[in-house]
């Protein structure tokens, strides 16, 4: 029975994990997600994958594991034994993102196999989610820029050609009114 439960567990783990990583993030999320990243490297360059998981599994994925209703997963709340169920799978998920293998619980222990199986998926993983190419916002911003100095320029030529025509416009005013003018004299002369 125990094998049962934790062969069923570890099922579930994979399908919840395999679900995890082919689940799309935003671009503003792995934006956060390379800016943590980055910080943490440079503060414990050991850590930085810990500094992922923990943001990602202890304050989102975990939570939303233990509680599927409040997240909007499900409709109805969990049953006691499902909830006991969800937290040990939280827990293996967690473990597995921490990089951290079951010793104090012994009924755990038979599931460090499903965290060394999958301990370089995960770690690729928060690699791929945390490795947002921020030179491509600073490029596409210089692109913007770009783009617009053209613009700014097409703009400032056409505000030329309109003042050129306006003052054509004008002198060709002047000239026909001197015209009339002159038209005047003559007949008045």
């Amino acid at each position: 029975d125990a094998y049962v439960n934790c062969m069923h567990l570890q099922l579930a783990a994979q399908s919840l994990f395999n679900k995890i990583k082919t689940t799309p993030f935003s671009v503003e999320l792995a934006r956060i997600l390379t800016k943590v990243r980055s910080e943490a490297y440079r503060a414990y360059p050991d850590l930085e994958h810990a500094a992922i998981a923990s943001l990602l599994f202890l304050r989102f994925i975990g939570l939303a594991i233990i509680n599927p209703k409040g997240y909007g997963l499900i409709k109805e709340s969990p049953t006691p034994k499902n909830v006991r169920f969800l937290v040990i799978l939280a827990k293996t998920i967690q473990n597995l993102s921490f990089n951290v293998l079951f010793e104090k619980e012994q009924h755990m222990i038979d599931l460090n196999d499903f965290i060394k199986q999958n301990r370089s998926a995960m770690n690729n993983w928060l690699d791929c989610v945390s490795s947002y190419n921020l030179k491509l916002d600073e490029e596409d911003e210089e692109d913007e820029e770009d783009e617009k100095k053209p613009k700014k320029e097409e703009n400032q030529q056409n505000e030329d050609k309109i003042g050129k025509v306006e003052e054509e416009k004008k002198v060709e005013k002047e000239i026909v009114a001197d015209m009339l003018v002159e038209d005047r004299m003559s007949a008045l002369g």
